[in-house]
């Protein structure tokens, strides 16, 4: 644990968000504005990730993130 990544996020379209549930994570893209961004990560799970825009999370812009 302690390990840092390196997330590299776009969105092609709309605004959309990078949200993980149980961590401080809640990172808004928006269209043509690639970011990147850092976390270190302190615990191992799985947590789950989503889009907080209105409907998105119903169109299937779900995942997890897993950490060992």
């Amino acid at each position: 644990m302690g390990e840092s990544v390196k997330f590299r996020l776009a969105s092609m379209d709309e605004p959309h968000t990078f949200t993980v549930m149980g961590l401080d994570i809640n990172w808004t893209l928006t269209r043509d504005d690639p970011q990147v961004q850092t976390y270190t990560f302190e615990e191992p799970g799985t947590f789950r990730l989503v889009c907080q825009i209105p409907g998105h999370e119903g169109l299937g812009m779900v995942g997890t993130v897993e950490v060992r």
